[in-house]
């Protein structure tokens, strides 16, 4: 069973080295008023608008496009901390 454990969390860690973070589970997602991954915004990458004084945020899908932002690996990516993620 022990083993069984261990294997199982090797295999976890494993697969997780590979796959690309999601947006959605970073500290720097926003999202937006509306159902739609494509659509949330990253915070990390807000712009001020001179006149009007107001944060302007890209969407998420233009940060990942853009190897200068985040890009397609998700260069600044930092998972949230949620209550899941608090236990293995």
């Amino acid at each position: 069973m022990i083993v069984l454990s261990l294997l199982t969390s090797i295999l976890y860690s494993y697969c997780n080295a590979f796959t690309k973070p999601l947006c959605k589970n970073c500290i720097y997602y926003k999202p937006s008023w509306f159902d739609g991954y494509n659509f949330g915004e990253c915070k990390k990458f807000s712009k001020r608008d001179n006149k009007t004084d107001i944060l302007i945020y890209n969407y998420t899908h233009l940060c990942r496009d853009n190897e200068n932002e985040c890009g397609k690996n998700g260069t600044y990516f930092q998972r949230k901390l949620t209550f899941t993620n608090l236990h293995p």
